[in-house]
């Protein structure tokens, strides 16, 4: 593998770790929904704040969320919604019973 292919795969492992967790596909499938703060998503994951921070923290790094400041508050949004085919094709891979049409 040359070096160019190297960081591009890179590039798009790391991209895919960031999604690699089951508190961060709820927090993707959330958010997909509208723009949500911290706190809100605290409720819904039955997570510290902390928690909550660290995986927004991680899927902001990668670019796959944004985020906006309402006064003392900060909500998060989807950057692109094709994240959620990302999640869809993922689930049909990988979940029990999931629709695994590719395999022979």
């Amino acid at each position: 593998m040359s070096p160019e292919q190297e960081e591009h795969y890179e590039v798009i492992a790391d991209g895919l770790k960031a999604v690699a967790h089951p508190c961060r596909m709820c927090i993707l499938r959330t958010i997909a929904t509208g723009e949500f703060c911290v706190s809100d998503l605290q409720e819904i994951l039955h997570c510290s704040q902390a928690n909550v921070s660290q995986h927004l923290g991680v899927m902001h790094d990668r670019g796959l969320i944004v985020r906006k400041r309402h006064g003392n508050r900060t909500c998060y949004f989807l950057r692109d919604h094709r994240v959620l085919d990302l999640l869809d094709m993922a689930e049909k891979l990988f979940a029990p019973g999931g629709d695994k049409e590719g395999s022979a």
